[in-house]
């Protein structure tokens, strides 16, 4: 669920971006921050999750990114 996730965020973004630079007048190198930050991010929770997930269990972690997923669709 983690990759579709994530794949979806990029899809919104990448769609969003051109959005963005009209509207806030990004350069190119502004807009590859923004797509790329999106990587950071996950890259990030990763690692926030492993920790958690150690801490606390696997399926209870994995189940709350799902349910805001689901919810919020």
């Amino acid at each position: 669920m983690g990759a579709a996730i994530n794949g979806y965020t990029l899809c919104v973004v990448a769609g969003a971006v051109p959005l963005l630079s009209t509207q806030f007048g990004l350069s190119t190198l502004e807009k590859a921050l923004v797509i790329s930050l999106n990587v950071v991010g996950a890259m990030a929770g990763g690692i926030v999750g492993g920790f958690l997930a150690d801490a606390a269990g696997r399926k209870p972690v994995r189940a709350c990114p799902t349910a805001t997923c689901a919810r919020s669709v």
